[in-house]
């Protein structure tokens, strides 16, 4: 948790010293700007158990618990067009998910996922009209997952990068220096996770992927 808390302190502090400098390009004339969001996520996982394994006759059932987690991120945003701009969105996201398994005759396995994912999402947003307030966005993001590292408690092995498509709405809302507002985005990953090993928490899982709902609030 502290190592947590210390990754959002450094990202914060670097986003608001580069925010709060007026001559910098990102902060000067109302076109490119820099800044930062937070917000709260709801992670879940798509899971499929391998029934052809070799361990099948030793697992009763696989079932994944889906997590609420938390989030923050540094915000580059680059016009295109009058309706149009790229976002550039680093960050941390902060997910805790469980997977149980069920052994025959009896017995079971309950694996903690406590993973910190940085994420480096691309994303375009489009604006509903002139006045830049409501707008649609569309992106994709690599994410790189850090955590459940000590094999002595955790046994099911994940692979740690992952592709996602995302898409979401968001309310831009301006007044005389800064733009705040809320964004609500879906992202679906395509990697399958699992690690090609054997032993009975991987094999007996055929895929194994994340989905995610994020609420954030975006200070520009």
């Amino acid at each position: 948790m502290g190592n947590k808390l210390l990754y959002i302190i450094f990202l914060l502090h670097i986003s608001l010293n580069l925010f709060s400098q007026e001559e910098d390009d990102f902060a000067g004339d109302g076109t490119t700007k820099m800044g930062f969001n937070f917000g709260a996520n709801f992670n879940m996982i798509r899971l499929k158990q391998n029934k052809n394994s070799l361990f099948s006759d030793s697992i009763n059932s696989i079932s994944a618990s889906n997590s609420a987690g938390y989030n923050v991120s540094m915000l580059f945003l680059f016009p295109i067009s009058d309706r149009v701009n790229l976002k550039l969105a680093p960050g941390l996201l902060f997910i805790r998910n469980k997977i149980n398994y069920s052994f025959l005759p009896d017995g079971n396995h309950k694996e903690n996922l406590n993973y910190t994912v940085v994420p480096v999402p691309l994303q375009l947003n489009y604006y509903l009209s002139s006045a830049k307030k409501y707008y649609l966005m569309i992106g994709t993001a690599y994410s790189f997952m850090i955590g459940n590292t000590d094999r002595a408690i955790h046994k099911l092995e994940l692979r740690p990068n992952d592709f996602e498509l995302e898409a979401g709405i968001g309310i831009d809302i301006f007044n005389e220096s800064i733009i705040v507002g809320p964004e609500l985005k879906y992202s679906y990953s395509f990697m399958n996770h699992i690690k090609p090993e054997n032993t009975i928490y991987n094999e007996s899982i055929k895929s194994f992927g994340f989905h995610r709902i994020t609420l954030s609030i975006n200070i520009l």
